[in-house]
């Protein structure tokens, strides 16, 4: 499913909705028993994500830049974020041929990607509020996923996709 983070986000609020308006109507400490068992989910979504997930790399941050630069082999992985900023540097990668497809999840972020022209990009945007600049668009959205593909992507021998879903996003391509 192409817009999987949006409806698992989309569930969720409906959810913690229903969850405060029932709490409202039955006088209920709605904190007191959702805190706790957000917390144990959050737990054994950390403890079981590959194997319930998939077996694609992943890695968590809270806060700060994460930076891919200089030489480097990219393969399929996830970069979960709280906060901060995710900078991919495609110029000297060494990028194998095919689809090389990376996630990026978080709250609040900013997603810079420079890749060299040859490299098909396809990029996939979703989330409350996202902000997305192409070398050939600029799209504002607000609830609704941007999807984005450079003129080489359907030809290129070697594809970058790059999937994001946050709250408020930022996305901004470069090609060199």
């Amino acid at each position: 499913m192409q817009n999987r983070g949006q409806l698992i986000a989309g569930a969720f609020l409906v959810l913690l909705g229903v969850g405060f308006l029932l709490a409202n109507l039955l006088k209920i400490n709605f904190w007191a028993i959702c805190f706790p068992m957000g917390l144990i989910v959050i737990g054994a979504l950390l403890l079981l994500r590959p194997r319930v997930f998939g077996t694609s790399a992943s890695s968590w941050y809270l806060f700060g830049t994460v930076r891919r630069d200089g030489v480097w082999t990219p393969a399929d992985e996830e970069i979960w974020q709280l906060f901060g900023d995710v900078k991919l540097d495609f110029t000297q990668a060494q990028l194998p041929p095919g689809e090389t497809h990376l996630r990026i999840m978080g709250l609040i972020g900013d997603v810079d990607v420079i890749v060299p022209a040859d490299i098909g990009m396809l990029v996939s945007a979703s989330g409350l509020i996202i902000d997305l600049r192409t070398p050939s668009a600029k799209v504002d959205r607000f609830l609704s996923p941007v999807d984005e593909a450079s003129p080489n992507y359907a030809t290129a021998e070697r594809k970058l996709r790059v999937s994001t879903a946050f709250l408020i996003g930022d996305v901004d391509v470069l090609q060199r």
